[in-house]
């Protein structure tokens, strides 16, 4: 991890964001929900950082990310999925994420859609992170 996110995960961990997110979006509280996906898209800007703070604990978030009503929050999860490869969850985890995935190519904003078209095709032709 580089320096600045090493810092703030001392302070904060990856777990606790998610779970605020968590507590944010079942508030209702957008303003929240959106300080909270910055702060996730800063301890995962780096691909690296995204590889070794990601793990198969957080396949509830990342299920929840993939369906999230704020768009913002779509697209940061399916980022982090294609970064992080979807080998690098547990065999049982890969049903439910693909699923969700599906489920996503249905998205009404086609941004969201579109990159879950794009990691589909990255998953199908065996293009994700080793």
């Amino acid at each position: 991890l580089d320096s600045r996110t090493q810092k703030f995960l001392d302070n904060v961990s990856v777990e606790k964001l998610f779970e605020i997110l968590e507590v944010a979006s079942q508030a209702d509280n957008e303003e929240h929900v959106k300080l909270v996906s910055k702060a996730l898209e800063f301890v995962f800007s780096a691909e690296t950082n995204q590889r070794k703070v990601l793990h198969s604990d957080f396949l509830p978030y990342i299920l929840g990310g993939i369906q999230h009503r704020e768009v913002h929050v779509r697209l940061l999860t399916l980022k982090l999925v294609q970064t992080t490869g979807i080998d690098s969850f547990p065999v049982d985890s890969v049903e439910p994420i693909l699923s969700s995935l599906v489920e996503a190519l249905r998205d009404p904003d086609t941004s969201v859609s579109i990159n879950t078209t794009e990691l589909i095709l990255k998953f199908a032709e065996g293009k994700t992170p080793a």
